[in-house]
């Protein structure tokens, strides 16, 4: 009788064992899942808004330079004008006006020349950041354990989908057999007590 409880014993701590460590895997493999989820939903919005910045870069380098291009031209043209100017005497006035203007042309392409250097260099170090928008790092459950165990992910896939599947296909038989066992083991019990 005592050798019949200790197999019963037995069997149900080793049935809790595998229910446990069954559930436990199917809920860490869950939560790894949802993890991976939100860090791919947390890696496509910070994407979206670097392409947006980036963008936005693009728009302010292009602008830049076309006002740098539409300066140039101005100062060109008053420095054909500044040339063309026959008798400096007699123009003294016009003269010293048009000089006086071509240095603020210069000195504004002075700065807009810094601003996209500066726009340029700011594109430069987001891209060299890590901008990796065809690279999106999606490690699943199996590469997960990989990483902490050192074991092939397929390995892992392997005994964890055949896990339920002898699980099931054991449990069943298993425990109409301990309820026929119990029931065998009452009957007997109570046979013995008449």
């Amino acid at each position: 009788m005592n050798n019949k409880k200790y197999i019963i014993s037995s069997l149900f701590i080793f049935l809790w064992i595998i229910t446990t460590l069954f559930s436990m895997s199917s809920t860490l493999a869950g939560q790894q899942k949802e993890m991976l989820k939100t860090k791919i939903k947390n890696y496509d919005i910070e994407a979206n808004n670097k392409l947006i910045i980036l963008n936005e870069i693009d728009k302010q380098i292009n602008e830049t330079e076309t006002e740098i291009k539409a300066k140039r031209i101005e100062r060109t043209k008053l420095l054909q004008f500044l040339n063309s100017i026959d008798n400096y005497e007699e123009n003294k006035k016009q003269y010293k006006d048009i000089n006086y203007r071509i240095y603020l042309k210069n000195k504004d392409l002075k700065e807009m020349s810094i601003k996209l250097t500066e726009l340029k260099n700011k594109k430069i170090s987001m891209l060299n950041k890590g901008l990796n928008l065809d690279k999106k790092e999606e490690v699943d459950f199996f590469k997960w354990l990989e990483t902490i165990f050192k074991i092939k992910d397929y390995i892992f896939q392997f005994w964890l989908y055949l896990f339920p599947a002898i699980f099931i296909d054991l449990i069943c038989p298993i425990c109409f057999s301990i309820v026929f066992f119990l029931r065998g083991v009452k009957n007997e019990h109570s046979t013995k007590n008449q």
